[in-house]
């Protein structure tokens, strides 16, 4: 058996042990996880006029006697593991709604000292700067895979989404029809990552404002925004870096939802059930049930006209409370059946509708007349659907 490498030398002392760490020797993965090497110690004299048989390589020309090589094989396995981790997924992002656009700027105040979180003191000097949606979306796009934003001076860079749940849902966002719908948190992500966020953003006014809260005016019209905050000196001067506020401020739609159509209506002893169906949207998340119910024995009353009332701006209430419908004779009533079209029990058909069946209790021989609307999550009802009209009964 012959030795390719001499690896050390030492000298022989009073100690009747000698140590010697080998490291990279043998190259183990996964694929190749056990292997072998042999080892050998020689002893060896000084004497000058014998030749070292090893006249290249490291440790080479030393004179002298040398022993045979007392050897052992060293077996060695792998004991790598896999490398798995995953960032968690990017928080949801406050969402603040002003108020429903009729015609005038809408205001919305910001408390830019809660949302800044101290980063500056109350009332130290700053400007505010906007940025919409819009001009965000406008300037993202793919490539391939990957999530490209483009500057104002044409340059781009490439975001990274560190979980991969967070970059499938973004890109099958942007390449679907309504791109416009990115989640609030990606639309924030962009500029949070972004080398040169800054430059999206307008500055709202040539007055400084201070830390505290602070008015804007929106365009009366459906929209996101994000803001930025930069601080100043009593010159007036502007820091070149700022912060985004992490908060998405949203002006809602006041579009209608789309109107539920209806699938069946029946009864039993003591409930009728509508199945109705509503079309794909996504601001559309509610199907609401109005009756008027007259009791056995009594005519019932022709429906006449009815008029959906509702508060606006109110969406602590929706969808149980803010909207009564007024029936033909004046008398007021609330929805019997408020039914949430995201509920497990709801059947998402291939091309999005919804199909959910609303059920409500009632007397044996009463006669219901039934009115149904569809909600969008700001509130604003469809046209409706009915009067429909059924006896109680089986």
């Amino acid at each position: 058996m012959g030795w390719s490498t001499r690896e050390a030398i030492y000298p022989v002392t009073a100690s009747d042990s000698y140590d010697h760490k080998f490291f990279d020797v043998l190259t183990l993965t996964e694929t190749h996880p056990h292997d072998s090497v042999w080892v050998g110690v020689s002893a060896a004299d000084a004497e000058s006029y014998v030749p070292d048989e090893r006249t290249t390589g490291a440790n080479a020309n030393r004179s002298g006697n040398e022993s045979a090589v007392a050897s052992c094989s060293v077996a060695e396995r792998y004991r790598g593991q896999p490398v798995f981790s995953v960032p968690p997924p990017l928080g949801n992002v406050p969402e603040q709604v002003t108020d429903e656009p009729t015609g005038r700027p809408v205001l919305v105040t910001l408390d830019v000292n809660a949302l800044l979180g101290g980063a500056l003191p109350l009332n130290a000097p700053m400007v505010l700067e906007r940025c919409s949606a819009d001009d965000i979306l406008s300037r993202t796009s793919l490539s391939g895979t990957d999530v490209v934003l483009q500057h104002v001076d044409s340059t781009q860079e490439t975001i990274a989404f560190a979980n991969p749940g967070d970059k499938a849902a973004v890109v099958a966002t942007l390449s679907s029809a309504h791109p416009e719908r990115l989640a609030n948190r990606y639309l924030l992500h962009l500029m949070a990552a972004s080398t040169n966020a800054a430059s999206f953003f307008q500055r709202l006014r040539d007055d400084i404002d201070h830390v505290g809260t602070v008015n804007d005016r929106l365009a009366p019209k459906p929209g996101r925004f994000l803001y930025f905050v930069r601080a100043a000196d009593s010159l007036g001067h502007l820091s070149d870096g700022g912060a985004i506020l992490p908060i998405v401020v949203r002006v809602p739609s006041t579009v209608r939802a789309v109107a539920p159509s209806r699938r069946a209506l029946a009864s039993t002893d003591n409930q009728v059930t509508v199945k109705v169906a509503v079309p794909a949207d996504p601001d559309t998340i509610v199907a609401m049930l109005f009756a008027d119910v007259t009791p056995p024995g009594t005519p019932p009353k022709a429906p006449g006209d009815t008029q959906l009332l509702r508060i606006p701006n109110r969406r602590d209430l929706y969808p149980n409370d803010g909207l009564r419908l007024r029936l033909g004779d004046g008398r007021i009533v609330a929805p019997r059946v408020v039914k949430e079209l995201s509920d497990v029990d709801v059947i998402v058909e291939a091309d999005g509708t919804r199909v959910a069946d609303l059920v409500m209790s009632a007397s044996k021989d009463s006669w219901a007349t039934l009115w149904c609307f569809g909600l969008t999550r700001d509130g604003i009802p469809s046209f409706p659907l009915g009067p429909l009209s059924t006896g109680i009964r089986a």
